[in-house]
């Protein structure tokens, strides 16, 4: 992971409960970390191509695609973010 900060950050998962578990534990490492939030696999797809963040954290399991097709369509256009599927 890069040694600058902000950090860009994706987490995407359908429960809102679950995104802000994981919201409070990045913001508990580092408050100056940009957060995305996406609810399926569709916002998912767009928020890696657009963002390129450093690390995304994704359910295996979204609506529409899952965080794995998500993120393997995003690797053949070349993304290299650290990728933690849930």
């Amino acid at each position: 992971l890069p040694a600058r900060a902000p950090w860009r950050v994706v987490i995407a998962d359908e429960s809102a409960a679950n995104r802000a578990i994981l919201r409070g534990a990045v913001e508990a490492f580092d408050r100056r970390t940009e957060i995305v939030e996406v609810a399926d696999g569709a916002a998912l797809v767009e928020a890696l191509i657009a963002g390129e963040p450093d690390i995304a954290f994704l359910n295996v399991q979204l609506p529409d695609v899952t965080g794995a097709e998500a993120l393997a369509f995003a690797r053949t256009k070349g993304l290299r973010t650290v990728a933690v599927l849930l």
